[in-house]
């Protein structure tokens, strides 16, 4: 998959069309923290990263993603405005694969970033990829969803400090391990209401809440309704349909 990040939605929606039109599976966001928020923990096999007007060559979208330029796990190239030379040289000291200019020739994009999938760390033959921190982090929740997680344990499986897993938790999520897995249960209950559950105790033991209130007054604190009143406007849209 290709993400391309940029705020310039004309750009991306042209750029997405021309790599869809030769099946390259791609999706766009205007930022870092927004895709983030919209998607689980795999990162895409390539990102297309718009640094026109940006003060710092794309470095602190990179460091949002979790990623620093000695990862092998993302390769990003940098879309630039065509003759930004010292533009694109910090991009390169910032660990850009590869350089584009934003009036690129859609026939050039499409060959260039189809030869990139094919060697890059995350293409289908690629060897194993080395996972970010915040992909770890992730997974290991994921992978515990149904059970009752606690700090400490989740630490452990990560062979981290509890201390340290919270810095790392606030570098690349911006709140701590705990409030990182409420929101990854209250996520997982959404889902399973979206396919027809309806009863919320069920969905509370499932997700290894032991108190049904207890899950109810996290899933209004983090979704502002209660399970029930989403369960109702999640119907009342399937009836609108």
């Amino acid at each position: 998959m290709i993400l391309i990040l940029s705020s310039r939605g004309e750009l991306s929606a042209r750029l997405k069309i021309a790599l869809e039109e030769h099946h390259l599976e791609t999706t766009v966001s205007a930022s870092a923290e927004l895709w983030m928020e919209s998607r689980d923990a795999v990162l895409p096999h390539i990102l297309l990263l718009d640094v026109c007007g940006s003060h710092d060559a794309g470095h602190s979208m990179i460091q949002a993603l979790g990623l620093s330029k000695k990862s092998n796990s993302l390769w990003f190239v940098a879309i630039t405005e065509r003759g930004a030379v010292r533009q694109r040289i910090e991009c390169y000291r910032n660990g850009a694969i590869d350089c584009i200019a934003d009036d690129l020739e859609t026939e050039e994009l499409v060959a260039k970033v189809g030869r990139l999938l094919e060697a890059c760390p995350r293409g289908q033959h690629a060897p194993q990829y080395e996972m970010t921190d915040r992909e770890l982090i992730m997974q290991s929740i994921n992978s515990r969803i149904k059970q009752k997680i606690k700090v400490e344990a989740l630490a452990q499986s990560l062979n981290m400090s509890r201390s340290s897993l919270q810095r790392t938790c606030l570098r690349h999520f911006k709140i701590g391990p705990k409030e990182l897995i409420a929101r990854l249960k209250i996520k997982q209950a959404k889902r399973l209401f979206d396919l027809g559950a309806s009863n919320v105790g069920s969905v509370a033991l499932e997700l290894g809440f032991e108190n049904v209130n207890n899950f109810i007054y996290t899933f209004k604190r983090l979704a502002n309704q209660t399970p029930k009143e989403y369960v109702n406007s999640v119907s009342f849209k399937a009836l609108s349909a």
